[in-house]
């Protein structure tokens, strides 16, 4: 197994990975340029990509298999936290849909944020789709 960056290379299996998921509508540049993979056999094992909103960057998908050990996702996650440096990232959100998924952000050092605080196209969270997700954000200064 290993840890790779979007690349000409790993580019069609990203592609082909994104075209599976029923929430993702449309396959940006952006999107595919900010993924890192864990890929084994040349098959996905985890997946995470990420958008920017100037110095801040909102984790779009997190998707891994539930045998992938917490050691590969901790690489997974320095991978793209190192990304995200490169590119002068200040702070990482992620909008956490499934309760189990707390303990695992939070061993990554992520925290709780106030999702009042949280606005989605000036819109506030609370009053989205999202209302429901618990809010996380880790500081990478």
């Amino acid at each position: 197994m290993e840890v790779i960056h979007a690349n000409e290379k790993s580019r069609p299996l990203i592609e082909a990975f994104f075209k599976k998921l029923p929430l993702l509508e449309e396959v940006s540049e952006e999107l595919i340029a900010n993924t890192v993979i864990i890929l084994n056999q040349n098959i996905i094992r985890g997946l995470l990509t990420y958008e920017c909103f100037d110095k801040v960057a909102l984790i779009r998908f997190f998707i891994f298999q539930k045998e992938l050990s917490e050691t590969w996702l901790k690489t997974l996650m320095d991978e793209v936290f190192q990304k995200m440096r490169e590119v002068k990232i200040k702070k990482v959100l992620s909008f956490v849909s499934q309760n189990k998924m707390v303990p695992i952000f939070s061993s990554f050092g992520f925290a709780m944020f106030d999702k009042q605080n949280v606005y989605l196209d000036e819109t506030p969270l609370v009053k989205t789709d999202f209302n429901l997700n618990q809010v996380m954000l880790y500081s990478l200064d």
